[in-house]
């Protein structure tokens, strides 16, 4: 799972925190045409973590980390 660190539970919940919480004022719809698209199987509509938003909150739960 080292390689996959983008898995990690507390990294995924700071990113939907942060940026794609359900209310108007959040990153992703003020915001949103910024962020690709991508469809699943059946038609769902999903935008996409960009890659240096998912860099700043690992950095960020990594150094955490070194400070508990």
């Amino acid at each position: 799972m080292r390689s996959q660190l983008y898995r990690n539970q507390r990294i995924i919940t700071a990113l939907h925190d942060l940026f794609f919480k359900d209310d108007d004022n959040s990153f992703v719809r003020k915001y949103g045409d910024r962020f690709p698209v991508s469809h699943d199987d059946n038609g769902v509509v999903a935008r996409e973590v960009l890659v240096p938003m998912l860099a700043l909150v690992a950095t960020a739960v990594s150094h955490i980390g070194y400070l508990m």
